[in-house]
Order: structure tokens, then C-alpha cells, then sequence
């Protein structure tokens, strides 16, 4: 992961010059105040060392940080919430040395490779360099999963866990001449994760200390591999009170197992009979494309996880709709639903693309009405027949243009009459 922003200044409560007032100072907060205080502190940097670039003064500046612990507990928060932590004008000034990188990259992997630190003394004097590990606040995307309702999917909770990365260094302490570099290795492992669909995030800081100055270069990374995590939530009665995804009339009840008979209107009618089959999910991880589609009873796509048992047949008269091409090789009838945001697979249209309020998750019901879309935006209308639901959701880091970079769910019957 990549942190932003890179630097963080205090904003709240800050003594400024104010024309308004009759004393000419006011106690004012916001990142009005917080922006003027980082560019002091650069122009202080830069007068003091003005052999230095504007980047090395921002290098310099975000080393030079001061971790801050969260909100009335004894544990530094994650870096999620503050990066490296304050700036501090004083450490910028007082500055022996020069760290680089600004922060390191660990890429989703619970065992990420090796990082290198290059450590430099900047000062005219023989410097002694130790290196130690501070782990930060451990947090989670969700964490209510017992809510009973989909609102725990929705609703960020600031719950602070002490669960750190274990690193390893090449040197934990090393001594350097006037103008001298050296580089050292990081080995970090992530903590054991087993519920990578609360979208945990773990984060830290490794700390180099002089005998004058302390600095720290920030990480933060999700302890599981995203590309091979589990999309599609399912067995998740325990959370909200049923299992999905599931085909039904009831978006509160259990599902059909293997087929369901639906009434809908057309033009707008609404029939007596009505009865508006719904495909309930949860998709638990990012993603670039979530597609539900349309497909024949008897498609020979073979999915992820089946939501019907596929050893039982029944016969059934297919949807009166012509079989498109589809996508990736599955031939279709039609979309009920499609969201996608960010790099998007090649050949998919923006018109049949809106996006969505929670990017970390897509969670709620799917209401099949007699009007669906073909993969170019254009509707149609459905006819009375059989149809399957199809759900692929694209895993994380795969351009989308083979079927085995989705996670599917076919799911049951929907044996639906038109009037």
C-alpha cells in the first residue's frame, strides 16, 4: 500500500494572525491552519539546510515525524489514521541524518519480501545508528459481524487491537563516519489473520535512533493476499441472520435450493400475484468489476460455488430471449446488475457501469425486475421462462480478461412469469 498523505501538522486549536480580531491573533483550526504550519517548517528546513532539495526536505520532514498513541489509550495509533505522526520543526532543524525511503511498500503478502533502508550521516561527527521495530494500532474495515443486519458492513468502528508484525533487521545497530551511508535489510511477517473478510489492516514503523535524533520510516499492509482471499461471503447466518448469497422471495428468510417460481409486472403493472425473486450477497473484499448476470438453466459454466445442487434437474422451458455472446466464453441472456470503479477489464462498457457508496463492499439485494440490460448499457425487456443468476467478482491485482481472475456463484432456478 501506498500512504497519503505523507505528512501530518496540527490543525486544531492553532494561535494565528486574524485581521478580524482587535488583538490580531485568533485560536482557529482546519487544514487552513495545518497546510500554513507544514510550509513554515519546510522554509524553516530549507534555511538551515539550504543545501538540500525540496524533496530531501520532504524525505527529512517525514522522518523526522513523532508517532502519536490513538485517542485516550496507551497504543500508538495506526498509521492508517496518521502516517509517520506530528511534524517537528525541531527535529527538522536538529536533523544527523538522512533516511530514505520515505516508507515501505510491503504489497499484500502475509510474508513480504526484504525491504533496504539506506541510513546516511549527515553530521561531522561519528555516529552510532540503532534500529528497532514499534508496531502500530492493529484495525479492521468491519468488525460488528453478529449485528444482525447489513449495516455492519457499512459502518466504520475505530476499534484498536495490539497485534503487531514480528521484523527481522540485518543490523539492529551500526556506526557510520562524517558523509558516510549504509544500508539495512528488513524482513517483516504479518500477524496470523484467520478472518480476512473484516478487511484488517496492520501497520507500524521501523525506528532509527542517534544519540541526538529519532527517526521512522512507516508501513502498513493487509496480512492476507487479496488475490486469493474468499469475494463471496457465504455461511454468514451468524451475521445476518441467513446464508448467503441466496435466490428468494424474502430478503430476510432462507433461500430456494434449487429452484423458485416468480411473478413479475411489465410496463410498469404490478400483478396480483406479484413476487419478485431477489439475489442477496455480500462481497467482502475490493474490486474492479462485480458482474450478476443472466445465464441459460443448463449453462456449462462451472462456478467457484454453486448455490443449488447440480446433480438434480427438473424441466423447465428457458427464457424466450436470444443467447448473446456474453462475457469471457459464458454465454448469456442479459444483466440484472453490474458495478465497477477504478481499472475496469477491457471490453466492458461505462454505460452499464455505476459505481458504488462502499467501495470495500457491495452488500444488500438484487430484485429481478422485467427490464435487464445486454452488456452495452441498452435494456430489454425479460419474457416469462428460466433463467439462472450468475455472480463473478473480479479478485484484486487481475486485469479481468480470463474467467479464472473471478471468484463465481451460480445460484438456483428462477422460474419467472411475465404479464
Amino acid at each position: 500500500m501506498t500512504l497519503k498523505l505523507q505528512l501530518s501538522s496540527p490543525g486544531g486549536n492553532i494561535l494565528s494572525t486574524c485581521t478580524r480580531s482587535a488583538s490580531g491573533y485568533a485560536v482557529l483550526s482546519g487544514t487552513s491552519m495545518a497546510a500554513p504550519f507544514t510550509a513554515g517548517v519546510c522554509a524553516l528546513a530549507k534555511s538551515q539546510r539550504p543545501d538540500l532539495s525540496i524533496a530531501k526536505i520532504i524525505l527529512l520532514l517525514q522522518s523526522i515525524e513523532v508517532p502519536m498513541k490513538a485517542l485516550d489509550m496507551d497504543i500508538i495509533s495506526s498509521v492508517t489514521q496518521q502516517v509517520n505522526g506530528s511534524i517537528n520543526a525541531y527535529a527538522a532543524v536538529a536533523a544527523d541524518s538522512q533516511i530514505s525511503p520515505s516508507q515501505l511498500s510491503l504489497l499484500d503478502s502475509p510474508k513480504p519480501a526484504k525491504q533496504t533502508i539506506m541510513i546516511k550521516n549527515t553530521s561531522k561527527k561519528l555516529k552510532t545508528c540503532f534500529i528497532s521495530h514499534s508496531g502500530a494500532s492493529y484495525i479492521r474495515t468491519f468488525n460488528n459481524f453478529t449485528a444482525g443486519s447489513d449495516l455492519a458492513f457499512v459502518r466504520f468502528t475505530n476499534v484498536h487491537e495490539a497485534k503487531y508484525a514480528t521484523t527481522k533487521f540485518s543490523k539492529s545497530k551500526l556506526s557510520l563516519q562524517p558523509g558516510k551511508s549504509a544500508k539495512i535489510k528488513v524482513q517483516s511477517t504479518a500477524p496470523d489473520e484467520p478472518q480476512p473478510y473484516s478487511e484488517p489492516i496492520y501497520s507500524g514503523h521501523i525506528k532509527i535512533a542517534t544519540d541526538s535524533s529519532s527517526y521512522v520510516v512507516p508501513y502498513l499492509e493487509v496480512p492476507y493476499s487479496r488475490s486469493n482471499t474468499e469475494y463471496i461471503a457465504r455461511n454468514t447466518t451468524a451475521w445476518v441472520r441467513n446464508d448467503r448469497p441466496y435466490v428468494g422471495s424474502d430478503s430476510t428468510s432462507p433461500g430456494v435450493v434449487n429452484i423458485g417460481n416468480y411473478s413479475l409486472g411489465s410496463d410498469g403493472s404490478v400483478p396480483d400475484d406479484i413476487n419478485v425473486p431477489i439475489v442477496n450477497l455480500i462481497i467482502m473484499q475490493p474490486s474492479n468489476l462485480i458482474r450478476l448476470e443472466i445465464v441459460p438453466v443448463n449453462t456449462t459454466f462451472v462456478p467457484t460455488y454453486y448455490g443449488f445442487d447440480p446433480s438434480v434437474k427438473f424441466d423447465v422451458a428457458d427464457v424466450d430471449l436470444p443467447l448473446q455472446e456474453g462475457f469471457l466464453g459464458v454465454p448469456n441472456y442479459g444483466i440484472m446488475a453490474q458495478w465497477g470503479m477504478g481499472n475496469i477489464p477491457p471490453g466492458i462498457s461505462i454505460a452499464s457501469l455505476p459505481g458504488w457508496s462502499y467501495s470495500n463492499t457491495v452488500t444488500g439485494f438484487i430484485l429481478l425486475y422485467p427490464l435487464l440490460t445486454h452488456g452495452n448499457g441498452t435494456g430489454f425487456d425479460l419474457t416469462s421462462g428460466a433463467l439462472r443468476p450468475l455472480l463473478r467478482v473480479l479478485r484484486y491485482g487481475a486485469n479481468g480478461t480470463s474467467a479464472d481472475d473471478y471468484e463465481s456463484w451460480s445460484g438456483p432456478i428462477m422460474n419467472v412469469k411475465t404479464s
